[in-house]
C-alpha cells in the first residue's frame, strides 16, 4: 500500500482544517443567542413599588433592605437625552421610583424606555434625595445621599425582561399634583411621585418662550422653567444643563405634556416639579390658551438695537418689538463696585455696546455671556446715554470667562463720537476702549471722583465712584495706557470708567 509523502500529507491536513473551520463557522451561526426581547423570566414578585416605598415612610427615613424583596417595573425614563444621569425611572401599576446605576452613559442600551425589569432588592438601600425616593447600592453618610448600584452588580440585582411595553401615563391636572411647600405631602402625592404623568392643555409661561431649556452647565447644573395650564395653575419643569436639548428654544405653542412627577426639598420647603425625558414630551404645536399667539423674539445685534432709536430727541421712549440681544458683560460690579448695581454694560460682535438697566439689580459678572429677551422692554436715552431695560427672568447666562478686546482710540476720537447728537450713530458709547500714552491729573492724588485724563489729542473725565475698592488709591503720575468703558454723563460730560486697577498699565 502506498503511503502519502510529506507534501501530500500537508495538503490533506490543510483541506481537513479548512473543512473544520467552515463547519465550525456554520455551526456558530446556529449557536448565536436568540432574540430575548419577548422573554419574561416571570420572577416571583413579593412587593409592589408602592409597598417598597412605604417601607421608607414607615421607617422614618432610609434603610437597607434585608428581606428577599422583589419588585418589577417598566422603564419610563432613561439617560438617552442626558436629562437623567446615572439613573432610570421605573413604575408598576401602583407607583414609580428612581433606580441609581453607576454608569455615566448608555444605560438606555440595556434599560430603554419600555423595558420590563425585575429588581432583587435585598442588599440595596432605599433613600431619598430632596424627598424624592431612590433605590441604590448603599448610603453615603458623609454626603447624606444614596449612591449608585455598582456596574459590576447590575445583573446581580436587575433582571431584564421583555421589551417593548406600552406605558400609559397617569392623567392629571396641575392642581392635582401641587401641594403646599410647608406641609407634608399627602399619601396620594407620595404614591404618584416617580410616575409618568400626562397633563392636557399646557404651555410655557410667556416670558420663557424662545429661551433655552436650560442654562450652560458651567453656570448651573439645572434650570427651572415654568409650565402653566389654561386655569392659571403653574408648576416647575426642571431641566439639566447637561441634557442634549438644553440649547433648544422653548416652544411658543401649547399642548399635552408628558413628564416624570418629582419633588425637591430644601429645609422645610417642598417644591413639586416635572422632569422631561426629551423635547418629545412637550410637542407644543397647538394654540396657546385663549388662542394667544406668541412670536419668539428675533436675535439682533446691539448695533441693530441702537439703530432702532432714531433722531436727536432724548425724551422719546420706544417699546421694543419681539427682540433679544446677546453679548459679553464688560462692566464689573463686585467687589470693586465702580459700576452701579443696576447698570450693566454689554458689548457684542458688532463692536457696539449698550447699558442694560435692571431695576432690581443684578449679579452678573465681568466676562459673562448673556442672552437677553428685550421684547416689550423700553429703549431710551437716560442722562445722555442709550439704555435698554431688562429683567432677570428674561436673561440667561450662556457662558463665563469671556473676553472683549478694547478698541484703541485717541481722546479726540472719543470726544467727537460721544458728542454726536444722533445717539444711534455713536460708535464707542458703552464699549470697551483703550487710550495709549495718557496722564491723569486732579485736585487730589486719589482716583475718587472726577479726574482729568489727557493724551496728545485732548482731554476728558476719568470717573471713579467713591465706594469703589480702589477709590482711595493714588493714581500714577507717569504716562499710562488705560482701558475703560466710554460713557456719556448728564448729556455734557464725556467719561471713561475703569473696572479695576488692572485697567491701568
Amino acid at each position: 500500500m502506498r503511503t502519502m509523502n510529506k507534501k501530500q500529507l500537508l495538503s490533506a491536513l490543510f483541506i481537513f482544517a479548512s473543512i473544520f473551520l467552515i463547519t465550525s463557522c456554520v455551526k456558530k451561526k446556529f449557536d448565536d443567542p436568540p432574540d430575548v426581547s419577548n422573554y419574561d423570566p416571570k420572577l416571583k414578585v413579593t412587593n409592589t413599588i408602592w409597598e417598597l416605598k412605604q417601607k421608607f415612610y414607615n421607617n422614618g427615613g432610609g434603610l437597607t433592605i434585608t428581606d428577599d424583596v422583589v419588585i418589577y417595573g417598566i422603564v419610563t425614563a432613561d439617560d438617552r437625552s442626558g436629562n437623567f444621569y446615572k439613573q432610570i425611572m421605573i413604575q408598576d401599576s401602583t407607583s414609580g421610583i428612581a433606580v441609581l446605576l453607576n454608569r455615566s452613559s448608555g444605560l438606555y442600551n440595556d434599560y430603554p424606555i419600555g423595558r420590563k425589569v425585575y429588581i432583587k432588592c435585598k442588599g440595596l438601600y432605599l433613600g431619598a434625595y430632596g424627598n424624592f425616593l431612590q433605590l441604590g447600592g448603599g448610603y453615603d453618610a458623609i454626603g447624606n445621599s444614596v449612591y449608585e448600584i455598582p456596574s459590576a452588580s447590575f445583573d446581580k440585582y436587575i433582571v431584564k425582561a421583555n421589551y417593548p411595553n406600552t406605558i400609559t401615563p397617569l392623567k392629571v391636572k396641575i392642581a392635582d399634583i401641587l401641594f403646599s411647600s410647608g406641609s407634608n405631602q399627602s399619601t396620594q402625592h407620595k404614591q404618584w411621585l416617580g410616575r409618568l404623568i400626562e397633563i392636557d392643555s399646557t404651555e410655557f409661561v410667556p416670558q420663557e418662550v424662545g429661551q433655552p431649556f436650560a442654562q450652560d452647565p458651567n453656570i448651573s447644573s439645572g434650570t427651572d422653567r415654568t409650565i402653566q395650564d389654561c386655569s392659571g395653575s403653574k408648576i416647575v419643569v426642571r431641566n439639566s444643563g447637561y441634557s442634549q436639548f438644553r440649547i433648544l428654544p422653548i416652544p411658543a405653542g401649547g399642548g399635552k405634556l408628558t413628564a416624570i412627577y418629582s419633588t425637591y426639598e430644601t429645609g422645610t420647603k417642598k417644591t413639586p416639579q416635572l422632569l422631561l425625558r426629551d423635547t418629545s414630551d412637550v410637542p407644543f404645536h397647538a394654540s396657546r390658551c385663549g388662542g394667544i399667539v406668541i412670536t419668539p423674539p428675533v436675535d439682533i445685534t446691539i448695533d441693530s438695537l441702537r439703530k432702532i432709536y432714531k433722531g436727536t430727541d432724548s425724551t422719546q421712549t420706544l417699546v421694543l418689538a419681539n427682540y433679544k440681544i446677546h453679548g459679553i458683560v464688560i462692566s464689573k460690579i463686585s467687589p470693586d463696585s465702580n459700576i452701579s448695581k443696576y447698570n450693566l454694560m454689554l458689548q457684542d460682535e458688532s463692536g457696539r455696546g449698550i447699558v442694560v438697566y435692571y431695576s432690581n439689580g443684578y449679579s452678573y459678572q465681568l466676562g459673562d455671556s448673556l442672552l437677553i429677551d428685550v421684547s416689550a422692554e423700553d429703549l431710551t436715552v437716560y442722562r445722555g446715554t442709550m439704555e435698554v431695560t431688562a429683567t432677570i427672568a428674561k436673561t440667561s447666562v450662556k457662558g463665563t470667562g469671556k473676553t472683549v478686546n478694547p478698541v484703541i482710540v485717541t481722546l479726540a476720537q472719543l470726544n467727537a463720537d460721544l458728542n454726536n447728537l444722533e445717539f444711534n450713530k455713536r460708535q464707542y458709547e458703552s464699549t470697551l476702549v483703550k487710550v495709549l500714552g495718557c496722564t491723569i491729573s486732579g485736585s487730589t492724588s486719589t482716583y475718587s471722583g472726577d479726574k482729568t485724563l489727557t493724551d496728545a489729542t485732548g482731554s476728558l473725565t476719568l470717573f471713579t465712584r467713591f465706594n469703589a475698592s480702589f477709590a482711595n488709591s493714588s493714581f500714577p503720575t507717569n504716562a499710562i495706557d488705560i482701558t475703560g468703558i466710554a460713557t456719556k454723563f448728564y448729556y455734557t460730560k464725556n467719561e471713561i470708567t475703569i473696572r479695576t486697577l488692572n485697567d491701568i498699565q
